[in-house]
């Protein structure tokens, strides 16, 4: 089960955190900047909040597969928490975006 998890988070973060895809995210960021457009500014804050997710993960399974610590992956969980309650209230108070690209 530890491999099957370890498997799903190496894509998941593969497939957010590209290199190609972090130069995109940036590049959204400035062209949202300079055409004024809420649309871009939430898209780029979108896939960097994704990577942070995807990396946290990653990163409690492999402290949890390598030192054999079984409560990294819980732990990287918590980490999350205050990115996701930020991200919601910002969602809430409907503010297009929350983070500077």
């Amino acid at each position: 089960m530890l491999c099957g998890d370890f498997l799903a988070s190496a894509t998941l973060f593969r497939h957010h955190c590209r290199s190609s895809h972090a130069v995109a995210s940036k590049a959204e960021g400035q062209l949202s900047a300079a055409t004024a457009s809420a649309a871009l500014r939430a898209d780029a804050a979108e896939s960097a909040v994704c990577g942070y997710l995807a990396l946290i993960a990653l990163a409690g399974l492999v402290v949890n597969a390598i030192w054999r610590v079984s409560w990294a992956d819980p732990i990287a969980a918590l980490v999350l928490l205050p990115l996701i309650v930020h991200e919601g209230r910002e969602a809430m108070k409907g503010k297009p975006c929350c983070h500077a690209v």
